[in-house]
């Protein structure tokens, strides 16, 4: 594993964001096949922003709410 960073590192990493590929990445990066490990981290940061974006629909919905009660209450 050619990295900066060591295989305690990345695993911890990895288990902090929910990554079920731990092991996968982790033997990608032991065989230099960074192209693929880096693939699956992709594929993980998509879902990660799928959620993000998900969740600030809910946080302008309710933002939305709070201003339309707020603004009904002053009326």
């Amino acid at each position: 594993m050619k990295n900066q960073l060591d295989e305690n590192e990345i695993k911890s990493c990895l288990l902090e964001i929910g990554c079920k590929q731990v092991e996968d990445v982790i033997e990608n990066l032991k065989n230099d096949n960074l192209k693929n490990a880096i693939h699956l981290l992709k594929i993980k940061r998509c879902h990660l922003l799928e959620k993000l974006h998900h969740e600030q629909k809910k946080i302008d919905c309710l933002d939305y709410l709070i201003y339309s009660l707020k603004d009904n209450n002053q009326k």
